[in-house]
């Protein structure tokens, strides 16, 4: 057994099953009787422990014995024992683990070490002991509860306090800074934590910080009632003059550890994802495995592999269950984070290795910009990423190792599991968990944990011929409880008799895929017919979580009730809401096959499956149009029409999608990309081409650029199928698009861009014609090729003023106004800038800031600042609508250095400090570093040498975080002749 009661109270059970313990006073009796271990508790302490002298149950002791009833019942038997003294845990050395003794015996072990790495291991491991939770809100608000409460976390507090010395020893600055913030933030009069703060600001370079943050703890205190004390005071004074005390001295000599950890923090953002689905609430069986794969990715001292469990089976047997669980039982040795994918190997469409790690780089901090183009680069990042961290990863459903491997951590400190309905030949996981059906006592216990052992017992007989008739198989036996529970009134034998017919039970139960379809087959005949055709319609959904609105469409007319019945049956999953307050639901893949067979067989025929779809198409393009509606369209594109889709969709949804479209777009984006795809496939090219219209500015605003570039090739290769010509053709240009504006691949463009002139030259879509050439002059420009690049501009734009495109006017213009400024033509670069702010000004505010930034561009290289100013005003009133904080930063950006030119320089410095803000908020710390450069040339002219150094040394840490190698020592150059100049 285990007793858990730092941060969560709860039990672990022999077979490696987590005990949940719901009840506050039974939480409280737990918690005083594992820290009072083998010793007994009076009846008198553990009433003062839980009711104290506030009020309470009339009859105390007669409640006391419920509540030790109640803890009795979740413990093997002979564990709770009663004498004439009082009620003792008995807890046996080497039978049962305490998680606050295993933290007092690393404590001591750190504090006995003369070894700082080790120390820092072994309080890590420690600290990473407590969960999540605070005690104070777990346990019974009793003065004495408290004061045991009290007295845990000041051990847990010295030993984070230990750690944190320990690591600043070893020079492990930059890791220590967000736990830091994080701690501060948590406990704001703690004059240590703040002094540890500004210390490892002070060591990274960030004296500025490091000053700004004693501020914030003379705020902080002062809100208290407080005032600074002598440390605080005399290490910011310290500070002031740079005292060489406190240059880092790293014990050990462990360079390599610094190094790691300044590369860590470089490299990745302190992001903590928490991606585990919810533990299966009636989780029983597999305590053997469950066992063993803890203890296989339990944390090992010394260790320098990856560990990696496989877990795999037939369908239906419960491989996800089991890793899920597992993972939530060690979660807590893995405080980086909880990594959770689906990689549908069971799917015809399994995930990429390369989507996979892109997938896995969002999560763990990397912004969509970042995520490198390829594969190789996607590896190298990711594992950089896990490098020094513990994550734990679940990879469910793998179709093979190739997809697997990519995504397994360089580094030790990390785990994997993996869930395959193959076998993964060629991993050499440490522990390959290959599952049978259930033995007859875990099948009976999973039967009454839904049923209730009440009635099991009152039923003995009937419920063994039940779990006899499922053969074991866990999703046969928790079917039959589902309808069982569902049906209070049935009594256990009725469904017993059901089962007798061996004919019929033979073709339910037996095991392999066989068997789970008979056991689908058995509950989809229980259903009215109704519900019968929902179920066979639901798969059309895709295959997905799907929104409740969903089954509407489907059947086209509420469905809420008929879903919760499927649910209840077990032939659903519920998922949970969604961010508009929708339920989601999602239908297992074996499930989903089964209902799709049914949609070709007897029953299937009197269904409209096309008329379905159709409806469900429809109520994706209605929503999808209201959420683009509310998105800024990229400017590579022409100003939206008004979209055409009928308002069919409820009024509250409706409303929904509107107040939220980003978390609308984010929530649906593989339902609606699965659409596009599935619409091609049966033909219906133009529908889904109307689809990703409205799904382009939501991908390419965060980055989903493979996701567009995907969808339009899919919907190219339909219409190609089709025989549809212009529609093969337009999408092609779109996916040209995406390839240029978005990811700079100009290479693959030239030959579609080839194919799109052929056909629109051919056809004489003049419009098409002309945003080709400038799609092409742009591709050229990228490359170097002014000449090309402005023919085909010129081209463009003859062709777009003959056929009154005024969209492709602005880009062609566009384009010829940044090509004349890389020939150093800046006065035809600013006639064309000014050609293009009007054509702009037709077309929208977006638009015209696009045009003005190249418009300032021209100026600021011809040396016209007076004119940058000028347009820079107009430019930010411009894109105040638009919601463009990026764009406001840049004209921010280039006003600041204007005034700059003119020599004024307080102006600059209020213009680009709000600009760099702007960037840091929008993660582009290149010009965020740009901008610090360019204000210490300012503070540098009014003298203020304590600035200049601060925005140096600030810029320089942002340079070398881009890997800016060149401007990184132009900043140090500044630094080294700034430093020179006070020295002499």
């Amino acid at each position: 057994m285990e007793y858990r009661v730092l941060g969560r109270i709860d039990i672990i059970s022999a077979g490696g099953e987590l005990v949940p313990v719901t009840r506050p006073l039974v939480r409280g009796a737990l918690f005083a009787l594992v820290l009072h271990r083998n010793e007994p508790l009076s009846r008198e302490r553990l009433i003062d422990l839980l009711w104290g002298e506030g009020p309470g149950p009339v009859d105390r002791l007669h409640s006391l014995r419920d509540c030790l009833w109640n803890l009795r019942r979740l413990l093997p038997p002979q564990r709770l024992v009663a004498d004439e003294r009082g009620h003792r845990l008995d807890i046996v050395a080497g039978r049962d683990r305490v998680d606050v003794e295993r933290f007092r015996q690393l404590v001591r072990e750190a504090a006995r070490t003369g070894d700082d790495l080790t120390a820092a291991h072994l309080l890590q491991d420690a600290v990473g002991l407590w969960g999540s939770g605070r005690l104070s809100e777990l346990l019974p608000a009793t003065a004495a509860m408290t004061a045991l409460v009290t007295g845990l976390a000041e051990e847990h507090r010295g030993a984070r306090n230990a750690l944190i010395q320990v690591r600043l020893r070893l020079g492990q600055h930059w890791d220590l800074l967000p736990e830091l913030r994080a701690w501060v933030s948590a406990e704001p009069v703690d004059e240590q934590l703040w002094a540890d703060l500004m210390l490892a600001l002070y060591r990274c370079g960030l004296k500025t910080d490091a000053l700004g943050a004693f501020t914030e703890a003379r705020e902080a205190l002062s809100t208290a009632g407080l005032a600074p004390g002598n440390q605080l005071h005399r290490l910011h004074r310290q500070m002031q003059v740079d005292d060489p005390k406190l240059s880092p001295e790293v014990e050990g000599s462990h360079p390599s550890l610094l190094a790691g950890a300044l590369a860590d923090h470089r490299a990745k953002r302190q992001i903590r994802p928490r991606q585990l689905p919810p533990d299966t609430l009636n989780f029983t069986g597999r305590g053997t495995q469950a066992a063993e794969l803890i203890a296989l990715l339990s944390p090992k001292p010394g260790s320098l592999g990856v560990p990696l469990a496989e877990v795999t089976g037939p369908p239906g047997i419960g491989k996800t269950a089991l890793a899920v669980h597992v993972a939530h039982a060690i979660a807590h040795d893995y405080p980086d984070g909880q990594l959770f994918l689906r990689l549908g190997g069971a799917s015809d469409d399994p995930a990429r290795p390369e989507e996979a790690l892109a997938e896995v780089l969002r999560a763990v901090g990397m912004s969509p910009v970042e995520v490198p183009e390829t594969r190789a680069e996607r590896e190298a990042a990711y594992r950089t990423h896990l490098a020094g961290r513990r994550l734990l990863l679940v990879l469910d459903d793998a179709a093979s190792p190739d997809q697997v491997r990519p995504l397994l951590p360089g580094t030790a400190g990390s785990a994997v599991i993996v869930t395959s309905q193959r076998q993964l030949v060629g991993l050499a996981a440490g522990q390959a968990v290959n599952l049978a059906p259930f033995a007859v006592d875990e099948a009976m216990a999973l039967l009454a944990q839904i049923v209730g052992r009440p009635r099991m017992e009152a039923e003995p007989i009937a419920a063994d011929e039940v779990v006899a008739a499922c053969g074991g198989l866990p999703l046969a036996v928790r079917i039959a409880g589902e309808r069982l529970a569902a049906r209070p009134n049935w009594p256990i034998a009725y469904l017993a008799r059901a089962l007798r017919d061996e004919q019929r039970r033979l073709d339910e139960l037996v095991a392999g895929d066989l068997a789970v379809r008979a056991s689908l087959a058995l509950s989809y005949r229980t259903l009215p017919p109704r519900l019968q055709r929902l179920f066979r319609l639901l798969p059309l959904a895709g295959a997905g979580e799907l929104p409740g609105w969903a089954a509407d469409r489907l059947v086209g007319e509420p469905a809420t009730d008929a879903v919760e019945v499927l649910v209840d049956r077990s032939l659903l999953c519920a998922e949970g809401m969604d961010v508009l307050g929708q339920p989601r639901y999602r239908m297992h893949d074996l499930i989903r096959t089964y209902a799709t067979e049914l949609q070709t067989g007897p029953d299937g025929a009197v269904d409209d499956t096309e008329a379905a779809q159709a409806r469900l198409i429809d109520g994706w393009l209605e929503l999808a149009a209201l959420a683009d509606a509310q998105l800024p369209q990229p400017r590579y594109l022409p100003p939206r029409q008004p979209a055409s889709e009928t308002a069919q969709m409820p009024e509250q949804l409706r409303h929904m999608v509107i107040a939220e479209p980003e978390r609308w777009f984010t929530t649906e984006r593989e339902n609606l990309l699965a659409t596009i795809h599935s619409s091609c496939a049966i033909g219906q090219h133009r529908t889904a081409g109307r689809l990703a219209q409205y799904l382009a500015a939501f991908l390419h605003v965060n980055g989903y650029h493979d996701d567009a570039e995907n969808a339009w090739t899919a919907i190219t290769r339909a219409a190609e199928l089709a025989g549809d010509h212009d529609a093969a053709c337009n999408a092609r240009l779109r996916t040209v698009l995406v390839m240029v504006a978005d990811k700079k691949h100009t290479a693959r463009a030239a030959e579609p861009l080839r194919t799109c002139l052929a056909a629109f030259e051919a056809g004489g879509h003049l419009p098409r014609l002309a945003l080709t050439y400038a799609v092409r002059g742009f591709c050229a420009y990228l490359e170097g090729d002014h000449d090309q690049a402005h023919g085909d501009a010129d081209r463009g734009l003859e062709l777009a003023r003959q056929a009154g495109d005024t969209h492709a006017e602005f880009l062609c213009l566009y384009v010829l106004g940044v090509t004349f400024n890389e020939r150093g033509d800046y006065q035809q670069g600013i006639g064309c800038g000014e050609r293009a702010v009007k054509v702009a000004e037709q077309l929208g505010p977006g638009y015209t800031g696009t045009a003005l930034y190249a418009l300032i561009q021209s100026h600021a290289a011809a040396g016209q600042p007076a004119q940058v100013i000028q347009l820079c005003r107009h430019g930010l009133v411009t894109e105040a609508p638009t919601g463009h904080s990026i764009s406001r930063a840049f004209f921010r950006q280039h006003l600041g250095l204007a005034y700059q030119q003119l020599g004024e320089h307080d102006q600059a410095i209020t213009t680009l400090t709000t600009a760099a803000e702007q960037f840091h908020t929008q993660r582009n710390y290149d010009q965020q570093a740009r901008c610090l450069l360019a204000l210490a040339d300012s503070y540098y002219a009014m003298g203020c040498w304590h600035e200049v150094s601060s925005r140096l040394e600030k810029s320089i840490v942002l340079f070398r975080k881009c890997g800016s190698r060149s401007q990184e020592v132009k900043a140090q150059e500044k630094l080294g002749a700034l430093r020179q100049g006070h020295a002499s």
